[in-house]
């Protein structure tokens, strides 16, 4: 069973003059089944390793990360489908859109990585893109865990990725970019997550690769709905505005391809504008959500969202979500923060996360808490030095995927 839910900082708005409208959006899942042996119809997940075996990579990282990859295929259920990437001088497809049925051929095939070469990524996702667009397209959710330590080698201008990302997005298919030690290039890599609503993971420690990938596929194994797409239509808002997702508009549609649905919750939250206009209900967006059950049949859920424009400033003062708008403002400052840490506005990010600290107290949150007052402290720490993108964006991400 999939729950979609609607919220807004106030069920009424000033009828005379523009309101400046939060709203959160979230989607979660009830699993209806507990058996391993899970099996999806057409639609089910297609996950996607691609493991950088440059020859920086070699030892004990590299090592680390093929027995991540083998205990995730171990874990996987059955009705998903797996490919394993490497990738140095060229790209190395091991696996390509396979079941579960042969473990072993896929283990052994991982086991054949050996770090040598450079780092063609930009030639990586050029094939992703060719080999998974079709099946994204037409039929399932692909997710992918892309591994990487150095610098591309191949191509290195950030809009051209930036690009690549975009198609990816268009597809649905979605990329999560892990960056392990301090010579990746976190900019380009953490831009390929962005587009395409994924996470950007930054370590230091190659024991975490186990951790991400780990907890990666148990919220595969808790899919209950897969090819999932969010359309947001506006009928008398103005301004739709996420600050946590990347929405594709066609007029006056937003998209925005989910993938697959658990039962951890995905949170939106941004703003839109009211404008004025006649007293009484007004239907400002409409919510529809497309997925496949478990079975590969089509669903889909559709919920207007309609508020109530007045004249009475009380109503429209006691009927504040607090909640809503203290996560919203959370995400909000969130997105400013990390914009002006990238362009060493140190100043600024100090002021944007100082308020989203503040933010994140009023929600009573313990983690975005704990998450804002570290981004507090590096930011602080830049005060004398560089600012250390690489812990910032790893932390932002965390907030602006995870946050509620």
């Amino acid at each position: 069973m999939i729950d979609l839910k609607i919220e807004t900082s106030n069920n009424f708005v000033f009828s005379d003059s523009s309101t400046r409208l939060f709203y959160r959006i979230t989607i979660q899942g009830t699993p209806e089944k507990t058996s391993n042996s899970k099996s999806f119809g057409v639609g089910g997940n297609w996950l996607i390793l691609i493991i950088d075996q440059s020859s920086s990579m070699v030892g004990e990282k590299l090592e680390t990360a093929k027995q991540a990859a083998i205990s995730t295929i171990r874990s996987l259920n059955k009705g998903n489908y797996v490919s394993i990437y490497a990738f140095s001088d060229d790209v190395e497809v091991l696996v390509n859109h396979e079941g579960l049925n042969d473990i072993k051929r896929i283990e052994n095939a991982i086991n054949e990585i050996y770090a040598h070469g450079r780092t063609a990524l930009y030639k990586t996702l050029n094939t992703l893109i060719n080999q998974a667009k079709d099946y994204a397209e037409d039929a399932g959710s692909v997710s992918v865990l892309l591994l990487t330590d150095g610098q591309p080698t191949d191509v290195t201008d950030i809009h051209k990725y930036e690009s690549i990302a975009g198609l990816a997005a268009e597809y649905g298919i979605k990329i999560n970019t892990i960056g392990i030690g301090s010579d990746y290039n976190e900019e380009i890599i953490k831009r390929m997550s962005d587009v395409t609503n994924g996470e950007f993971y930054h370590i230091m420690d190659r024991s975490e690769i186990s951790n991400i990938f780990g907890n990666y596929v148990e919220q595969i194994n808790k899919t209950v709905a897969t090819s999932a797409i969010l359309g947001i239509t506006l009928r008398e808002a103005k301004d739709f505005k996420s600050y946590d997702q990347n929405f594709i508009q066609q007029g006056n549609q937003f998209l925005l391809n989910l993938g697959y649905i658990s039962d951890n919750p995905i949170v939106i939250t941004g703003h839109l504008i009211v404008p004025p206009g006649n007293m009484g209900n007004v239907n400002l967006l409409n919510v529809n959500l497309d997925y496949k059950d478990e079975a590969g049949s089509s669903k889909y859920i559709s919920k207007d969202l309609i508020i109530n424009r007045t004249n009475d400033q009380q109503k429209i003062l006691s009927g504040t979500n607090l909640d809503v708008v203290n996560a919203a403002r959370v995400k909000m400052n969130i997105e400013r923060f990390e914009y002006l840490a990238s362009v060493g506005d140190v100043t600024g990010a100090t002021k944007a996360i100082s308020e989203a600290r503040k933010a994140a107290e009023a929600t009573k949150n313990i983690k975005i808490i704990e998450s804002t007052k570290k981004l507090e402290n590096l930011i602080s720490n830049s005060q004398t030095g560089k600012v250390d993108k690489k812990q910032i964006y790893s932390e932002t991400s965390k907030i602006k995927k995870k946050g509620d």
